[in-house]
């Protein structure tokens, strides 16, 4: 993380608490993503199988299934999501970085009165 190396103890401490938590973001962002595609391929094929059937049942339950958009926009709702969640770790890194930056910033251009310092 950018700034953490040039600051004090204290800002060290904090980079590593976020570099790791992103870390543990950007690996629970992948298993989500690996685990959804599985998931929707599972779905989406027993949807294809249609197994309700084509005679009168069958279509009474696949209008009731249909109705607001169904288990299809179920799954088309959790793509966006996923695609979503799997797009933070970059995000928070940038805000991170951005953040800590912007306080380097701040810092180098604030000079300490003389009775401050030692």
């Amino acid at each position: 993380m950018s700034g953490s190396s040039e600051a004090g103890p204290a800002d060290v401490f904090i980079g590593q608490s976020l570099a790791s938590g992103l870390a543990g973001l950007e690996v629970m962002a992948s298993g989500l993503e690996t685990g959804w595609e599985q998931a929707r391929e599972r779905i989406l094929g027993l949807l294809d199988a249609r197994p309700w059937g084509d005679g009168q049942e069958g279509a009474a339950f696949e209008q009731a299934l249909l109705a607001y958009g169904g288990p299809w926009q179920c799954v088309d709702d959790t793509d966006l999501l996923v695609t979503e969640i799997g797009g933070l770790p970059v995000t928070f890194r940038t805000q991170v970085d951005n953040t800590l930056a912007t306080d380097a910033a701040i810092a180098a251009g604030i000079t300490a009165p003389p009775q401050w310092t030692m």
